[in-house]
């Protein structure tokens, strides 16, 4: 079995030791670098390539965001879990927009962590329930671009997002697969946006997820 490598970016050493351990316990991985700062953290991928960052946001030196940034720059193809401290809607939108694939709060534990972490490494996004919880507040309140969606559009648009298909919408919401297809037509429609990949980055970019 081919191992995903990752590299840890995290300044708390006790935090950086038990991501690790879990890490090793899950299978299939391998951490191949672990760094306590956003420069160094930064150069240890540069020389690694691996598959996957285990990024936190407040670090010395450079901030989270700011590595994520040039890491989706020079790096676009190592895939970028957040696990950090603080899960602020703006946070969880910035870390989206600027290319991460997943988002989960130190708080909701290293079980969700792990959840996340197997989300990304195949390929999908990720966020946790403090996340999730924190941008469908942000959206209730009136978040940018929200073009009148009802509260059932805005949960079909919540629920492509995260990559589901019309089937798994219909089952979650018990609804037919038209139906579903049916709301989001109209969210495409008002958002004046024509395919699924330019829906979920205008969500991510207007926080509407």
């Amino acid at each position: 079995m081919v191992m995903k490598r990752i590299v840890i970016i995290e300044d708390q050493k006790a935090v950086s030791d038990m991501i690790e351990e879990l890490i090793r316990l899950s299978g299939g991985f391998e951490v191949v670098g672990s760094y306590p700062d956003g420069e160094v953290g930064i150069a240890g991928v540069l020389q690694s390539k691996p598959d996957i960052v285990v990024l936190d946001l407040i670090l010395p030196n450079l901030s989270g965001l700011d590595v994520l940034r040039r890491l989706s720059e020079d790096c676009p193809d190592v895939r970028i879990l957040v696990f950090s401290g603080q899960g602020f809607p703006k946070d969880v939108k910035d870390v989206l927009a600027a290319g991460g694939r997943g988002y989960v709060v130190k708080t909701d534990g290293f079980r969700e962590f792990q959840i996340g972490l197997e989300a990304v490494a195949s390929g999908g996004t990720y966020l946790g329930p403090q996340a999730n919880k924190s941008m469908r507040q942000f959206m209730r309140n009136g978040g940018p671009g929200q073009k009148n969606l009802t509260k059932r559009e805005e949960e079909v648009l919540q629920l492509v997002v995260e990559g589901r298909t019309s089937k798994e919408i219909a089952k979650s919401l018990g609804l037919s697969d038209r139906t579903i297809d049916g709301h989001r037509s109209k969210v495409m429609k008002k958002l004046d946006i024509r395919d699924i990949p330019s829906l979920k980055k205008y969500a991510i970019e207007n926080g509407l997820t």
